[in-house]
């Protein structure tokens, strides 16, 4: 079963990436993608061993979405989906065994300023997750919301852009149905 699903998420990214890689590939290293394209997706793939010895694998699928420039100001929405994998014992997988499933789902709203200096902007976001894992270890069972602030500094080395993107991020939740949250 766990090979099944697997497979199934292999192939489910093989088969989304390549309509869109014309639309993306065109603009893949220009930073200023977004003021262009309608959207973009990522596919980001995690592995984490854990002191206990258990281990998970994530595929998160990223859609980003550039919802508008004016005055140089650039406006960016994101949705990350990710499925995960694991022997992690919690709530919803207290035996211990291979399990997978789709974990916590968060929408996120990036703002970032014309540049400040040559290769320099500031931003921010609010990101929103929404606890469609359920219980742990594939979600925290709690609605949360995170604003950010960052800086975006691009340097062009060898025709690419090297960014550093130093990021503030504070977690808090409400609607919580437990104490702790």
């Amino acid at each position: 079963m766990v090979r099944k699903i697997k497979l199934t998420a292999i192939l489910a990214t093989i088969l989304t990436v390549p309509p869109l890689a014309s639309d993306v590939s065109a603009n893949g290293l220009d930073p200023e993608r977004a003021t262009r394209t309608r959207g973009w997706i990522d596919q980001w793939f995690s592995y984490r061993e854990n002191a206990d010895g258990s281990r998970e694998y994530k595929l998160t699928e990223r859609l980003y979405v550039a919802l508008g420039v004016h005055g140089g100001w650039r406006l960016t929405g994101r949705l990350d989906v990710p499925w995960i994998d694991t022997n992690e014992t919690g709530s919803a997988n207290a035996n211990g065994l291979w399990a997978g499933r789709v974990g916590d789902i968060h929408t996120e709203i990036y703002v970032e300023s014309p540049p400040l200096t040559p290769g320099l902007t500031l931003g921010g976001s609010l990101r929103l997750v929404w606890p469609t894992g359920g219980q742990s270890p594939f979600g925290n069972e709690q609605y949360q919301w995170a604003p950010a602030l960052f800086l975006t500094y691009r340097l062009p080395v060898f025709g690419y852009d090297l960014t550093l993107q130093p990021l503030g991020r504070y977690y808090m939740s409400y609607w919580a149905d437990r104490a702790d949250a």
